[in-house]
């Protein structure tokens, strides 16, 4: 009967149940508590979950384990009982807040601490302080390595904590000024334990409400759990000329145990003499540093770098003094990548000749982050230190420099592209690719954008001879609205290995634009093959130009009895870009027959441009045979002086054909 009763309450939704089991668990004996306890967590209702909160303090000692062990459940009724009217529940919630380690609630406790009740300011300040010493101290047993190590979604929790309880403490000291002060300050001293601490940078915060208190609280002696804050609050302009002082008044020995073991390097007598030199901003000697580096580990060699990059040293002795710390720990991976992250914090120019030295680092793992680190600090001017490392490098460092120094070049030549003459951007090209192999997935991307980024990316794949790598991504374009792409995609297809397949030749020979069948041809040409001899033949007729000389070029190729005839009929032709289109075939072709035809058009046609083109023709077509024939010979090449170049000894002049 009374299991039955104890499942009609678990599994009723009325609240009345909530009331009874509320009731129960005031009045009955621990071993009646439990299973009242484990009925209200397991009915997850926030009418029965706030009465645990309420009556959490009455509860026995290990019935509240199980509630903070399970405090998730009680998760969504913690805020609603931090701002309940009942101050008794809003003193047990913040408890449970911080028993239970929910740093992401923190902005409850600072709610609490803007009223005007002495209880809820006192409660709510012991909170916020106990969340700053377990998340300080979780940290800190993440990084040394002294925990079971953890899930990134379990590191991310706690950093998001930490900035979550940093924010609220920081809220905090600029909004109270009450009794509860010393506590907050406490809280905001542990958690300014790194240069990057929210808390630490009330220093420098003219306008906080917490700046005077904390400067105060600095210039004193300080805990052992607030050494961290004293060290780095000794850079400070305003307690540089009080820290001195305050670092001779320390006598409790858990303090001075806490702050020996933050200075590591400097564990003997002429520890007070170095914490003067701070005070008037100077620094031992390198050589003196070095010299206390080689009686250390690695790892203590690293904290010493962080140190001194704390430090208020000038920055050229900072910079040498951190590459002296590298070479002394340049065995040690975890030293090194430490040392890559006290890097990436600094600004300006130091740090710079620290990543110098750990690009070379004999650990692939400090290697890749040393050379990220140096690409973002220098950025295209890292190029030039990076790739002569490209030789010797390890696989990985090697597709590490090849992305963050290939990449911004090929950025660089994708914008210089157009601006470049032919020889120099196939050069530039080449190098781009052989150096960033990843070109090929960029220019894949870069063909599905607009027109002129489309005919860009073509085009540099034509030049580069990528066809086969990103012919998949150039077929689709063989549809383009745009005749132009259409025309560049089957330029860059006609490089395939493979042949081109035959139905996609025949849409491009079947095309409505000129320009693409002239291309379309030319992949013919490449193939020489007869079979499609009468579709040139039919070319070799056509009204536009370029398809017409390219059609005859094609049949030459493949010993068409008629294409030199044809050829000579192209230059007699009436149209002026069908002559030039002629001229450009003969040239290509290397027809000396027509050499008379060509110095004729040089002579005596009556468009100026056909005359330049033809003379620019019968420039290279004569000094190409006078070179064959002196390469023959083993004479030198003949110098041509004139603007007309005298006809070969085997061209016969009009006149004399004339008289002949």
């Amino acid at each position: 009967m009374l299991q039955r009763l104890k499942d009609v309450l678990s599994s009723t939704p009325n609240g009345a149940a909530d009331d009874c089991l509320l009731e129960a668990l005031a009045r009955g004996t621990p071993a009646e508590q439990e299973p009242v306890l484990q009925m209200l967590l397991a009915r997850k209702n926030s009418h029965g979950l706030s009465g645990i909160v309420r009556q959490f303090d009455r509860l026995p000692e290990r019935l509240k384990a199980t509630v903070v062990e399970r405090l998730q459940l009680l998760y969504p009724v913690l805020p609603e009982c931090g701002r309940s009217q009942d101050h008794p529940t809003r003193i047990q919630a913040m408890r449970l807040i911080a028993l239970g380690r929910q740093g992401k609630l923190a902005y409850v406790l600072t709610e609490n601490l803007a009223t005007h009740s002495e209880s809820l300011a006192e409660a709510a300040a012991s909170a916020l302080a106990q969340l700053a010493v377990w998340v300080t101290r979780e940290v800190r047993r993440v990084q040394s390595g002294k925990t079971d190590r953890l899930s990134m979604e379990g590191v991310q929790s706690l950093i998001d904590q930490r900035h979550e309880i940093e924010a609220a403490v920081y809220r905090a000291l600029d909004q109270h000024s009450g009794n509860q002060i010393e506590t907050l300050l406490r809280a905001a001293l542990v958690l300014s334990d790194s240069a990057n601490s929210k808390t630490l940078s009330i220093l420098s915060t003219s306008r906080h409400g917490g700046v005077s208190p904390m400067v105060r609280k600095m210039q004193q002696v300080p805990e052992a759990e607030c050494v961290d804050a004293f060290l780095l609050g000794a850079t400070h302009g305003q307690l540089r000329s009080q820290f001195a002082a305050t670092f001779g008044a320390i006598e409790t020995p858990v303090t001075l145990d806490a702050l020996l073991r933050r200075t590591y390097w400097l564990k003997d007598a002429r520890l007070p003499a170095a914490m003067a030199g701070v005070t008037r901003g100077a620094w031992w000697s390198l050589p003196h540093l070095q010299r206390e580096l080689a009686r250390l580990k690695p790892e203590d060699v690293a904290d010493v770098a962080a140190w001194i990059s704390t430090s208020m040293v000038h920055e050229q002795l900072l910079d040498e003094c951190l590459i002296a710390c590298q070479a002394a720990a340049a065995d040690d991976a975890v030293a090194g990548v430490r040392m890559v992250n006290l890097a990436a914090r600094l600004s300006g120019g130091v740090g710079i000749g620290l990543l110098k030295g750990l690009i070379t680092s004999p650990h692939e793992a400090v290697a890749r982050l040393a050379v990220r680190q140096l690409a973002r600090r220098m950025g295209p001017e890292a190029g030039g230190l990076l790739l002569p490392l490209m030789q010797n490098s390890p696989p990985t460092v090697r597709r590490v420099i090849s992305r963050t120094v290939g990449i911004p070049a090929f950025e660089s030549y994708w914008q210089r592209f157009d601006k470049l003459e032919i020889e120099t951007r196939r050069q530039a090209g080449r190098a781009v690719l052989k150096l960033l192999p990843e070109v090929v997935l960029l220019l894949q991307r870069r063909l599905s954008g607009p027109m002129d980024q489309v005919l860009r990316g073509l085009q540099m794949a034509h030049e580069l001879q990528l066809a086969d790598a990103i012919g998949p991504q150039v077929v689709p374009l063989l549809k383009h609205v745009q005749p132009r792409v259409r025309s560049k995609a089957v330029s860059v297809l006609g490089q395939l290995t493979e042949l081109l397949p035959a139905p996609l030749l025949e849409a491009a020979l079947a095309d409505t634009d000129p320009r693409v069948r002239a291309n379309a041809i030319e992949v013919l040409e490449r193939r020489g093959k007869v079979d499609y001899l009468s579709v040139l033949a039919e070319r070799a007729r056509s009204g536009h130009n370029r398809e017409r000389a390219n059609a005859l070029k094609a049949l030459h190729g493949l010993k068409a009895a008629s294409a030199s005839a044809q050829l000579a009929v192209m230059l007699h032709d009436e149209r002026p870009e069908h002559r030039i289109s002629g001229l450009w075939a003969v040239r290509q072709l290397k027809l000396n027959e027509l050499l008379p035809e060509i110095s004729r058009l040089a002579q005596q046609d009556e468009n100026i441009k056909v005359r330049r083109y033809a003379l620019a023709v019968l420039k290279g077509m004569t000094l190409q045979e006078a070179a064959a024939m002196a390469a023959k010979k083993q004479q030198p090449l003949p110098t041509i002086t004139s603007a007309v170049p005298s006809p070969p000894v085997n061209v016969v002049s009009p006149d004399a054909r004339k008289a002949g």
